[in-house]
């Protein structure tokens, strides 16, 4: 419903909530998932990512959320970030075939970043990294739900 309404009010949000984040100085395209039929969807039924695209779950508040591969058909990169934007962990190349096996970080994350498999290997992604970008969607989010109530 929130998005839908400010793509009616902000029709140039649209654009602002599909930005790009940055680790390591690799920028990467996103795809947000924040309610919860798009976290609960996520990835799956898709045949593919595009290259140097991710998508990111954004959650209320910081914890340890279960991912799986269920009806995925792609290897995939879990990054899972702090809600100080610090890399906390990384599941790399999870392939479909791991499902039902569920994937959760060993600390509480706000955010959690699915890339393609081997994104996370190229570009030599670690835990303890910065990732760049956020501010700008809680800044957003802020700034939307300030002017909506």
């Amino acid at each position: 419903m929130k998005v839908l309404l400010l793509s009616i009010i902000f029709p140039a949000i649209t654009t602002l909530i599909a930005p790009q984040l940055g680790i390591n100085d690799s920028p990467i395209n996103i795809e947000i998932a924040q309610t919860n039929i798009q976290r609960q969807r996520g990835l799956s039924f898709r045949e593919s990512l595009p290259q140097d695209t991710g998508m990111l779950f954004i959650f209320d508040n910081p914890s340890k959320p279960n991912f799986w591969m269920k009806d995925m058909n792609f290897s995939i990169d879990i990054i899972w970030i702090n809600e100080n934007g610090y890399v906390i962990g990384v599941e790399e190349n999870i392939s479909p075939d791991t499902y039902p096996n569920k994937f959760s970080p060993q600390e509480p994350a706000l955010y959690v970043l699915e890339t393609n498999a081997d994104w996370v290997s190229r570009h030599q992604i670690n835990i303890g990294d910065k990732v760049e970008g956020l501010i700008t969607l809680k800044l957003l989010g802020l700034f939307v739900l300030s002017y909506l109530f």
